[in-house]
């Protein structure tokens, strides 16, 4: 997520908040014009179907 704040802070994008970092993963959210705010969210536990049993 750090390198994607990166990349789109370059091109004008702002972010104006910090990463919001949980034990169950990462959430960031930007401002979006014409639209509101989109979270962009990023999950540090392996999916479902990667999970083994």
């Amino acid at each position: 997520m750090s390198s994607t704040t990166g990349k789109h802070g370059e091109p004008g994008a702002t972010i104006d908040e910090e990463i919001w970092d949980r034990e169950y993963g990462r959430r960031l959210s930007i401002p979006v014009p014409g639209i509101g705010r989109v979270m962009l969210y990023e999950p540090s536990y392996a999916p479902a179907w990667e999970a083994t049993p």
